[in-house]
């Protein structure tokens, strides 16, 4: 589970930094992101784990972005601090 949440705080820095943007024809893929969700029951127990249900394209981006990590992340600019 590392690994996922590795991926997930990848995606999610990438979005929150103006890094990462979707465009509106994925469908699929933002659909899955507006219903991204975290399972309350073992979160109450200390385990941060996504609810697995109808996550492909979300579970393809996160792959993705978090394998080629190193090929990508010097790239980047600095996010401006306030």
């Amino acid at each position: 589970m590392t690994r996922s949440l590795d991926g997930i705080r990848t995606v999610s820095t990438l979005i929150s930094a103006d890094h990462l943007r979707v465009h509106a024809s994925c469908c699929g893929l933002l659909d899955e992101m507006a219903g991204y969700a975290w399972d309350e029951r073992k979160a109450e127990k200390g385990d941060d784990s996504p609810v697995k249900v109808d996550d492909h394209s979300v579970d393809a981006l996160r792959y993705a972005l978090h394998t080629t990590q190193a090929a990508w992340l010097r790239l980047l600019e600095p996010v401006p601090v306030f």
